[in-house]
């Protein structure tokens, strides 16, 4: 595996942890379709929502904050993931929406997690 998979993978579990901590329900992770993939799907138990998370993962600032990554052409396409997901699954009559779950790792200090919420 190389690097950066393995920093997503890394990434991915801490926002797992970091939702489930604040009630969320996990549906799927990685979830994968025609149009691309999706880091994690939720349920929001305050809005009864289901939430697409894309996870964006930094080691430093060097490249930038980690949420600036997703960018309009990232954007369309979870979108696009999110609808077929929707029209695929139970959850279709559900309102839904996009977030974004940014870490950024330090060597020596707990990671900084951002969770930016309707992008």
């Amino acid at each position: 595996m190389d690097d950066r998979r393995e920093l997503g993978n890394l990434g991915e579990g801490m926002a797992l942890d970091f939702l489930t901590e604040l009630g969320y329900q996990i549906l799927e992770r990685q979830w994968r379709c025609v149009f691309g993939e999706v880091d994690l799907i939720c349920l929001d138990p305050a809005s009864g929502e289901v939430v697409f998370v894309e996870v964006k993962t930094r080691q430093s600032l060097e490249s930038g904050y980690p949420e600036d990554a997703v960018t309009p052409k990232k954007r369309k396409s979870l979108e696009a993931v999110g609808e077929w997901f929707l029209r695929q699954s139970a959850w279709e009559a559900k309102p839904y929406r996009f977030d974004v779950v940014a870490i950024i790792l330090n060597d020596f200090a707990k990671p900084e997690i951002t969770h930016l919420q309707g992008i």
